[in-house]
């Protein structure tokens, strides 16, 4: 899928359209462009046309991600014989247990498909809602807080596109109830595809704006412009097809094929052409204090299991919203897979806790903090477990015990809206004293923090 993906949306370039620019309208000026020369008013407009006040257009919406929809399911039927084989049998009661059957971590699938092509996936649906965000579309990377919001409200819709292309209606629990067969009942997807896909748009945005547009002004050849396009921002192109648009099309500038493109990046070198942006709030502190901060992580952990220390990878993702400058309260889901198992065994976590957080230096580029969090963990195991088919038998202990973890970390900020998690330590108690349970263990992680409320 991933490499379908690349194919279509570099291969549109091959074919040469016609011009898709059009000539503006003489007598319409956007309030987003200066009233300067003429080549403002041929090359500012339509590409910076202001659609504040429009709001989102739903029906668009709804078209574009239900086409992506379609394609993602028909490849899965096309290409997977445990989803045919899936679609026989009662839907509610299939549905029902593949939904309830989901816990841990890992879901079987490969570490490109996890970690590439899901975050891929989020990314589409993330570019999929900034075209039909009218007030938002026209918001280029930067420092400003037009493009921040309108990407925050983009990982929202990724969110949520991504639970309904998991276990919604019209998802891999209902087409095909995958989840109910070991191993695909892992958590993973649902947090790597819109975290690490939000991480992907950025990446784009910043590829779009500092190589793709430089290289464009200086080669003019446009079937390289438009492949340049397509390749370093494949996820963007493809969503641009959804909407039944050029994969090249781009709502800040002209088509390479329209004959304008050079003329506007002139006239924007010149600094002829404003761009929409929104006042920057005031904020306590370089980097202001954040009003709540998401995080996605990656983990590695020592667990101790029946009196020997057991590695454990994985991730997990936090939400946290300030109380005051200096606490926070802190929701934090996490899984790992277990490994040095016996070879006869295989298991994975999931942990879902709470608590307070103390952060003494709120508002500075270096920000130490501690917590205490109190919840769950859930651990399951299985052994001799022969293939991945329904009737397949295996013993599975489950336990579900009351845990409780405290330690700290730092934060580097980069940005009033981006920091990094440089180190997170913290020990780990879980109530127990079942046979292959986990007692106690320690674990260490990294990971990206978006911060709202500075923007």
């Amino acid at each position: 899928m991933i490499v379908l993906l690349w194919l279509l949306v570099c291969g549109a370039a091959f074919a040469q359209p016609a011009a898709d620019g059009g000539e503006p309208d003489a007598n319409f000026l956007p309030p987003l462009v200066q009233p300067l020369p003429a080549p403002v008013r041929q090359y500012g407009a339509p590409w910076l046309r202001s659609g504040q006040g429009e709001g989102v257009d739903w029906d668009g919406l709804a078209k574009s991600s239900g086409m992506f929809l379609a394609i993602q399911h028909s490849f899965r039927i096309a290409t997977e014989p445990g989803t045919r084989e899936g679609m026989a049998g009662p839907f509610w009661k299939g549905y029902m247990q593949a939904v309830g059957n989901l816990h841990g971590w890992a879901d079987g699938d490969p570490f490109y498909v996890n970690y590439v092509g899901h975050p891929m996936q989020g990314a589409v649906s993330g570019f999929i809602w900034v075209q039909n965000d009218r007030d938002y579309r026209v918001a280029e990377f930067g420092r400003n807080r037009l493009y921040w919001k309108s990407r925050l409200r983009a990982a929202a819709f990724s969110a949520a596109y991504s639970s309904q292309f998991e276990i919604g209606p019209l998802s891999e629990a209902s087409i095909g109830k995958v989840q109910r067969i070991y191993p695909q009942q892992g958590l993973v997807d649902q947090v790597v595809t819109p975290l690490i896909g939000t991480a992907w748009m950025l990446a784009e945005d910043a590829i779009d704006k500092y190589v793709i547009e430089r290289l464009e002004s200086r080669i003019s050849n446009r079937q390289f412009q438009s492949v340049l396009r397509g390749f370093l921002n494949p996820t963007r192109s493809f969503a641009n097809m959804m909407a039944l648009k050029l994969p090249w099309t781009r709502e800040t500038r002209p088509s390479p094929w329209s004959g304008e493109l050079q003329g506007f990046l002139d006239a924007q070198k010149s600094g002829l052409i404003q761009r929409p942006t929104y006042d920057a709030p005031l904020i306590d502190g370089e980097f202001g204090v954040a009003s709540g901060e998401i995080v996605v992580n990656a983990r590695a952990e020592a667990l101790e299991m029946d009196g020997e220390m057991v590695p454990c990878l994985g991730g997990g993702t936090e939400a946290d919203f300030r109380v005051n400058p200096e606490w926070q309260l802190v929701a934090d889901v996490s899984g790992c897979k277990l490994l040095g198992l016996d070879k006869r065994w295989s298991g994975d976590t999931l942990t879902y806790m709470a608590g307070p957080r103390w952060t003494p230096r709120s508002s500075s580029r270096w920000s130490p903090y501690a917590q205490v969090l109190l919840g769950g963990m859930k651990v399951t195991t299985e052994r001799d477990r022969v293939g991945t088919l329904e009737q397949s038998t295996a013993e599975v202990n489950t336990f579900n015990n009351f845990a409780v973890k405290m330690g700290g970390g730092v934060d580097y900020r980069m940005h009033p809206a981006l920091a990094f998690r440089l180190a997170n330590l913290e020990y780990k108690r879980v109530g127990t004293g079942q046979q292959n349970a986990i007692s106690d263990g320690f674990s260490m992680s990294l990971g990206v923090v978006l911060r709202y409320g500075t923007w």
